[in-house]
Order: structure tokens, then C-alpha cells, then sequence
């Protein structure tokens, strides 16, 4: 997938660029009307995995829009095959 793709939010189409932190995880940029929203996805020591904002922690809207940069990858590699 290339570094960045959009997704339909609150009735907007969301910019999202794909970089990476000190640590090399990815770290999603969302460029919404409002402001700019840095979104992480963090695995917890059960295995389950959480959408965190960055300076928020896990937000129903970083759930919502963590759900829906999944549902863009996901898309993006069953129409590629890989």
C-alpha cells in the first residue's frame, strides 16, 4: 500500500498518511476539516488490539477510525492479492 489513502469518516473523505515512530511502529496522520489526529494501534499483553490517539489514549473515535484504516488495508490487500 502506498504511504497514504483515505477514508469516509463523519460524512468527510479523510487524508491518512502511514509513518513510522522512533520505535517503528506505524503511526496513522489523519488530516480531518477540524485538525490534524495522530492514531497508533497498540496490542496489549492479552493480544488484543487497541486504537489509540495520541495524546488521548483509546477515544471512541480513534476506535471508530482504527476500524476503519483496518476495513482500507484489509481492501487494499485482497484487491492485491497479498
Amino acid at each position: 500500500m502506498d504511504n497514504n489513502f483515505t477514508i469516509s469518516w463523519n460524512g468527510s473523505r479523510i487524508f491518512v498518511d502511514l509513518r513510522e515512530d522512533k520505535e517503528k511502529s506505524p503511526v496513522y496522520v489523519l488530516h480531518t476539516p477540524k485538525k490534524r489526529r495522530e492514531i497508533v494501534s497498540h496490542v496489549d499483553e492479552m493480544g488484543v488490539e487497541h486504537w489509540l490517539e495520541r495524546g488521548k489514549g483509546e477515544t471512541k473515535d480513534s476506535m471508530q477510525i482504527g476500524a476503519l484504516i483496518e476495513m482500507a488495508l484489509y481492501q487494499h490487500s485482497s484487491h492485491w492479492g497479498v
